[in-house]
């Protein structure tokens, strides 16, 4: 194969890996640190003093006559490098709040944050910069400034690729371990591919990645791989039982129990308790036999509701992947008992497989205590009394702080009869 073409595949794969990594190692740093951690700052500083480390170590190599074969030798070994560190970081960062004494949930140390992207982002951009820099010698080396602009496009192209195929193919169906165990897989075959020879030193890589994929290999035999994975992945969650622990496109998706409390969390961050005190009180204002649940919050308020005698006939909306998952998949046995609960992954009102149904309801509860401003307004809540309420139906509706006043405007210019008690609306 030509030269050049293999110089601008292999900056393609370093483009493509280095973007994984970042992005694998974003998801699991946010994992540990508190949500409030503004962790873009933190991983530029990180990326270039990586990549400003590798050009003043490597620079003086580049400038020397013989330089050449060392040069060599460190393209071909940076991405074997890279393959055995990237999944060690991992490992290593989801053990750091167990070895920090730090529980589920619990807010760690302000430094945690900055450390975590020093100690990873460093040498990985260190080590994917020392990678691509003999690359671009070459094209400099023969004077030729469209190879080297190619160069940076491969580059360049690899990252967009890489990102757009994590998210629209990877992300949510394969775990982060899995991802960068394919990524090092490939990076591996390809530098034995490109850098062997039958001279001394293509002798040395060729064994080098040989001994390297055998490792790769081994570490996936009898499902060890797994085994680690979900290890390291459920440390964090020490004395819970973790029923549910899923990566979807966006977030860490965890379910946990300990004392029969059941503990939801998103990023390692505890986001909601069930049984929840708020949507008891809630339930108590549906009055049945049938009613609908809009954004209730995972099981909370279909567990409440389940206790009312009243209440036959629950159908439960959730536009939330994560609330829709646990609902449909660990809930539903549990919290229906005798009464007939009926799941929908929707957006709510506006969502259609509800319209065609033409059911109406002698209650319909709205949950609004985690929704973005401005997410229910008229036009959401007229399509709920045209469309769901039986007549002399009410709607209940869950309010923040942050949208109580838009969301009762709304209200009152659709209902007679409006009251509101303790952050709950209720419209007739």
């Amino acid at each position: 194969m030509n030269i050049f073409y293999r110089i601008f595949i292999m900056a393609f794969i370093n483009g493509a890996t280095a973007v994984l990594y970042a992005i694998i190692f974003n998801r699991e740093i946010s994992c540990q640190t508190d949500p409030a951690f503004s962790q873009i700052k933190w991983v530029i500083i990180s990326f270039f003093a990586g990549a400003l480390a590798a050009v003043y170590l490597l620079r003086g190599t580049i400038l020397k006559k013989n330089g050449g074969s060392r040069l060599n030798l460190v393209a071909a070994l940076s991405p074997v490098a890279v393959a055995f560190f990237v999944p060690a970081m991992i490992f290593l960062i989801r053990m750091i709040r167990p070895e920090l004494s730090l529980s589920a949930g619990m807010a760690g140390p302000v430094w945690l944050g900055p450390a975590l992207c020093f100690v990873s982002y460093l040498p990985a951009a260190a080590l994917s910069t020392a990678g691509f820099m003999p690359l671009a010698e070459l094209p400099g080396q023969l004077k030729s400034r469209q190879a080297l602009y190619f160069l940076y496009i491969s580059e360049i192209a690899g990252a967009i690729t890489a990102a757009a195929v994590f998210y629209a193919f990877l992300a949510g169906k394969y775990s982060n371990v899995d991802v960068v165990y394919v990524a090092g897989i490939v990076s591996l075959i390809v530098v034995y591919f490109f850098f062997r020879s039958k001279d001394m030193q293509g002798r040395y890589i060729m064994l080098t990645v040989i001994v390297a994929l055998i490792i790769y290999m081994a570490f996936n035999v009898a499902g060890f791989k797994e085994r680690v994975d979900a290890f390291t992945s459920k440390e964090a969650f020490n004395g819970y039982e973790v029923i549910a622990d899923r990566e979807f496109s966006t977030m860490k998706f965890t379910l946990a129990k300990k004392d029969g409390v059941y503990y939801v969390f998103e990023n390692g961050s505890l986001v909601y308790t069930i049984p929840d005190t708020d949507y008891r009180k809630l339930a108590l204002y549906a009055a049945g036999p049938d009613v609908l649940v809009i954004n209730g919050v995972y099981t909370g308020l279909v567990d409440e509701l389940s206790t009312i005698k009243s209440v036959t006939d629950i159908t439960a909306v959730e536009d939330d992947p994560y609330t829709a998952y646990i609902l449909d998949k660990l809930f539903k046995p549990v919290i229906s008992g005798d009464k007939k609960v009926t799941y929908i992954s929707g957006d709510g009102a506006l969502d259609p497989s509800i319209l065609s149904t033409g059911r109406i309801f002698d209650t319909v509860i709205l949950s609004c205590a985690r929704v973005k401003p401005g997410k229910y307004g008229r036009k959401y809540l007229e399509k709920i009394r045209d469309n769901f309420l039986k007549p002399g139906g009410e709607l209940v509706i869950n309010i923040s702080h942050s949208n109580a006043d838009e969301i009762f405007v709304a209200v009152k210019g659709l209902f007679k009869a409006i009251s509101m008690s303790q952050g709950v609306i209720i419209a007739k």
